[in-house]
């Protein structure tokens, strides 16, 4: 064959009809300019620092299947859409941890509380509703009403106890009666008639009603420990007691 400049050669065609073991003419100036050959897949391994397109660690290429980037930034991102997200990194790296659903989020929506009303929750340790629940349970379980008609007679008092009350409201020693949330309300039967009876002052005429209070044995709150009753003898007397319960102190 007639010496030939290379653009006089024949064409390869498409690159599609190039193969990784074709070769190429270069010359190596590291051994002294001597003509020699390379493959085409070592001219692409030293274009690509010996890597590949696609693949976990390669090159990043627009359509491979699955490919994992490392320490990279990328900037102006759309994700699924033609806007670009404006969420940093930081920004999500607050959901670290969070394993709910969408539907959570979901539950924000519309949500009208503000940051501060939010924070009137910090310390609470339990359901707000079970703890009002309980107050409301407290307020009207442990009010009750003590009732009798009895006929004072002996000459002596007749005395209502804090065990009376307590026994009454079908509570045990763990409560005690609060000797100043108490009303008594007296009647006096006479005959067809009842009529409602007034305590006297004690500097005049000896009071008919007296509240009698002392100190709980163990927790030392001040306690009801009994009501006192002096009417004459035989009369019959209608007695009416509202009256409250509170837990003793460590029990």
């Amino acid at each position: 064959m007639a010496n030939k400049r290379i653009y006089q050669l024949g064409d390869i065609g498409s690159y599609t009809n190039i193969d990784d073991g074709d070769f190429l003419h270069i010359s190596d100036t590291i051994d002294g300019n001597k003509d020699k050959k390379v493959s085409i897949l070592n001219i692409l391994k030293k274009i690509l620092g010996n890597r590949a397109f696609g693949g976990s660690g390669n090159i990043v290429t627009a359509d491979a299947s699955s490919q994992t980037m490392s320490n990279k930034r990328i900037d102006y991102i759309r994700l699924n859409s033609p806007t670009a997200m404006t969420t940093t990194g930081d920004v999500l790296n607050k959901l670290t941890g969070w394993n709910g659903q969408a539907t959570d989020i979901n539950k924000l929506t519309g949500i009208q509380t503000t940051k501060t009303e939010l924070s009137y929750l910090h310390g609470v340790t339990g359901s707000i509703q079970n703890q009002i629940n309980n107050i409301s349970n407290v307020i009207v379980t442990n009010i009750y009403h003590y009732g009798i008609d009895v006929t004072i007679s002996g000459g002596v008092a007749y005395t209502i106890s804090s065990s009376d009350l307590r026994n009454n409201a079908g509570l045990g020693s763990g409560y005690l009666i609060n000797y100043t949330g108490i009303v008594i309300s007296i009647y006096k039967k006479i005959a067809a008639n009842t009529y409602i009876q007034q305590n006297p002052n004690e500097t005049g005429e000896p009071a008919k009603v007296t509240i009698t209070k002392t100190t709980h044995q163990y927790s030392g709150q001040e306690m009801l420990d009994k009501i006192s009753f002096k009417y004459n003898d035989g009369d019959n007397i209608l007695i009416s007691i509202i009256y409250r319960a509170i837990p003793v102190a460590g029990v």
